[in-house]
């Protein structure tokens, strides 16, 4: 999966715009959530507190924490792998 602040669907409601088969992952483009808030008591109506936006211009070296809630009872879901790509639109970027 992708995530894309410009994206149509937020990945807080992925629920609702998508039924992933049981042993598939999910898949797309996605709007992060964003929301600081305990995942258990956020609604998709609370207003992010960040976007990817957020990490325009700023330093991309360092430490860096992927933060994944599975709130559904009696669902098993497991995290692979996951890798963070870097762009840049400055050509003279190395």
């Amino acid at each position: 999966m992708t995530f894309d602040d410009d994206a149509a669907d937020d990945v807080h409601n992925y629920q609702l715009a998508t039924n992933v088969p049981d042993g598939l992952p999910l898949t797309g483009i996605w709007k992060p959530d964003g929301r600081t808030a305990d995942p258990a008591a956020v609604l998709d109506t609370d207003a992010p507190a960040t976007s990817l936006s957020s990490f325009t211009n700023a330093d991309g070296s360092g430490e860096w924490t992927l933060f994944l809630a599975n709130l559904e009872s009696g669902a098993t879901n497991v995290l692979l792998g996951w890798e963070l790509n870097l762009t840049s639109s400055n050509r003279e970027c190395k």
